[in-house]
């Protein structure tokens, strides 16, 4: 027990010493000066107001640089879009001067152009020798600022010309251009570069300005324009009367006056314009941002080159539809907005259905290979020879080899088409893709599934009469509309191949109505065409209906490949198609014939094929006639 105790009193011991410890630690942690660094101090000074898309937007590119640096941004907005007199730049200085007389900045950013003139004039009197970054200039020219010093930045590069050339590319039928713009500093710059871009067009069109109207002008004027004429929306935010729209407002104003295509300069895609070739806000502020942290970090300002921004091709889908403009004749590396969802998004329900049916599939292959190898060709009886021991076992034996292939190649046919499937549906998932080729490549995944179920229902067939579970059901049958039917189905699919296919029904009034089992003789005529157009390359095939022998007799006749005499004798044995070598290039499973030679054995019929290798075949199957009792009237 002492010993316990002695134990616990040198651990209390030990924990009040590591108590002690970090007791001093945290109180010289607290009396220690911190030593960070002090974060440096911007003044941001926007022109127009906090909302209006083109500012927000230099506001993001600012935001994304300066997100993870030491820095802390004084924003201000003027609001120069709703007042730009003297009068109020006067009173924003006072403003300036009481808000900021305490605080001591490291550097200006300014965009557009009032805040810049404003810096211009009281810069000096206001923030003294701070170094200016400047972007969103219009018209820039180096004698702007030749008398002040350290100041650069970046402008606004606008290809007026670029986009008047893609106007006329993308409507080659045009005949005028009409141009709105305001009557404020950004909607004269905007004029004047249309004025330069149109004394140097290469094919002279004429050009229409609508310039400083007022709304109702506005509308008046574009109702008037004739239907050869597109639109670009230069710039219309100032109103004659000192209204101020946004650029939502004033797109959607003129979208509401006219049908006629709508181009931009700045980027305002997505509010109703197709596109343009434009200069876009967020670079510029991305762009003044970096040249502002080279300052902080110990460069001159009026050492760091003035430049102006890069234009992209941005577009809207919807508008690109509405005025159905194919993306496909668009400049290269543009940017698409509005686009509808992913591929896989729109066919996640055929997508689905097609996971299901491989599915479904696989475990069908599964089920009919554990039923082939259930399957025992061993005699019962005890009183076999033992040459027909050895009859039997060479049977076994070769049936094992039969079905062996016939797996192998039925793996072969089940993997082509679920390939196709899952690599058609994988591009389907690409976000670049044209729709024409989203059809093309759907059409394809379509045809795969075809052959699929093809292949599902040959299998389900075959298992079928493996276990005979086959019931025959006779139903009155007109064998003039069975004719007709199989025709019309099969006429398309043949004249595809460019192939020709006729019928001939050599039967009297009272012997088209027959008792059998139609779907069965259908499934027959079916199988026995699809051979016949899958194996004859050019040519024509008949196929013909008639009474011989008190039986009906049915013939398809092709001008194909044709079936050596070796093949002809086991040609409907199943699991035999591995084995013709001369038609492996074909796709199949190859039991359509002998499904058809049950079902017609069934139906107590007989099948048997004539053929010439090169030249044709012809398959012939008799059923039998059981004519219906009552006068019928047939129509033709």
């Amino acid at each position: 027990m002492i010993k316990y105790l002695q134990v616990f009193a040198s651990f209390r011991i030990c924990l009040t010493i590591i108590l002690a410890l970090f007791y001093c630690t945290t109180l010289y942690s607290s009396s220690t000066p911190n030593k960070k660094k002090e974060s440096k101090k911007i003044l941001i000074l926007h022109s127009y107001h906090k909302g209006f898309s083109w500012t927000d937007g230099i506001m993001n590119g600012i935001n994304s640089v300066f997100n993870n640096e030491n820095v802390e941004l004084f924003v201000n907005y003027m609001d120069t879009k709703r007042c730009a007199d003297e009068d109020y730049f006067a009173l924003l200085k006072q403003v300036y001067q009481l808000k900021y007389s305490q605080v001591e900045f490291d550097a200006i950013l300014s965009s557009d152009d009032h805040a810049l003139n404003f810096l211009l004039r009281y810069k000096q009197d206001l923030f003294p020798d701070i170094p200016l970054v400047f972007c969103g200039i219009n018209d820039f020219h180096p004698e702007r600022i030749e008398k002040h010093k350290n100041i650069t930045g970046t402008f606004e590069t606008y290809d007026v010309l670029g986009t008047i050339n893609l106007i006329r590319s993308l409507h080659p039928e045009l005949t005028s251009i009409a141009v709105i713009n305001d009557g404020s500093i950004s909607g004269q710059a905007f004029q004047n570069r249309v004025n330069r871009a149109e004394q140097i067009l290469n094919q002279p069109i004429q050009i229409e300005y609508l310039s400083n109207l007022s709304r109702d002008s506005l509308q008046s004027r574009l109702k008037e324009l004739p239907k050869t004429c597109a639109v670009i929306w230069g710039i219309y935010i100032l109103t004659p009367s000192g209204k101020t729209l946004t650029y939502q407002e004033s797109v959607k104003l003129v979208k509401q006056s006219t049908n006629l295509p709508v181009y931009c300069i700045w980027d305002v895609v997505g509010s109703g314009v197709i596109g343009g070739k434009i200069t876009s806000p967020v670079y510029q502020g991305e762009k003044a941002s970096k040249m502002l942290l080279q300052i902080l970090n110990g460069n001159n300002a009026s050492d760091l080159e003035i430049s102006g921004s890069p234009m992209v091709y941005k577009f809207d889908a919807a508008m690109l539809q509405e005025h159905q403009i194919s993306e496909e004749i668009l400049p290269a590396n543009h940017i698409m907005i509005n686009k509808d969802d992913s591929i896989y998004e729109q066919y996640k329900g055929l997508i689905w259905s097609i996971a299901i049916v491989i599915t479904v599939l696989v475990l069908i292959i599964f089920t009919l290979s554990h039923l082939l190898k259930k399957i025992s060709l061993t005699s019962n009886s005890l009183k076999i020879t033992n040459q027909q021991l050895a009859i039997a076992k060479n049977k076994a034996e070769e049936s094992d080899r039969l079905k062996t292939s016939f797996l192998a190649n039925l793996s072969h046919e089940i993997r082509t088409p679920m390939n196709g499937i899952v690599g058609f549906a994988e591009l389907l998932d690409f976000k670049g893709i044209t729709p024409e080729k989203q059809q093309k490549y759907l059409h394809l995944i379509k045809t795969s599934s075809q052959r699929m179920l093809e292949l599902i229902n040959n299998l389900v067939d075959i298992s079928k009469i493996e276990t005979e579970q086959v019931d025959i059901s006779k139903s009155t049958t007109n064998l003039n509309e069975v004719m007709q039917n199989m025709h019309q189905f099969f006429l398309p699919i043949a004249q595809k191949k460019g192939l020709e296919l006729h019928y001939k029904i050599d039967l009297q009034n009272g012997q088209h109505f027959v008792y059998t089992d139609q779907t069965k003789l259908e499934q027959i005529i079916s199988n026995l065409l699809t051979n016949a157009i899958k194996f004859t390359k050019s040519g024509e095939i008949w196929f013909t209906c008639r009474i011989y022998n008190s039986n009906l007799k049915f013939s398809v006749i092709d001008t194909g490949i044709g079936i050596d005499q070796s093949m002809q004798k086991v040609i409907f044995e199943r699991f035999r198609r591995t084995e013709n070598k001369s038609i492996r290039t074909e796709e199949g499973s190859g039991l359509g014939l002998a499904i058809s030679k049950s079902l017609v054995e069934l139906m107590e019929g007989e099948i048997h094929v004539k053929s010439v290798p090169n030249q044709g075949s012809t398959f012939v199957f008799t059923l039998p006639f059981e004519k219906i009792c009552k006068e019928v009237e047939f129509k033709t």
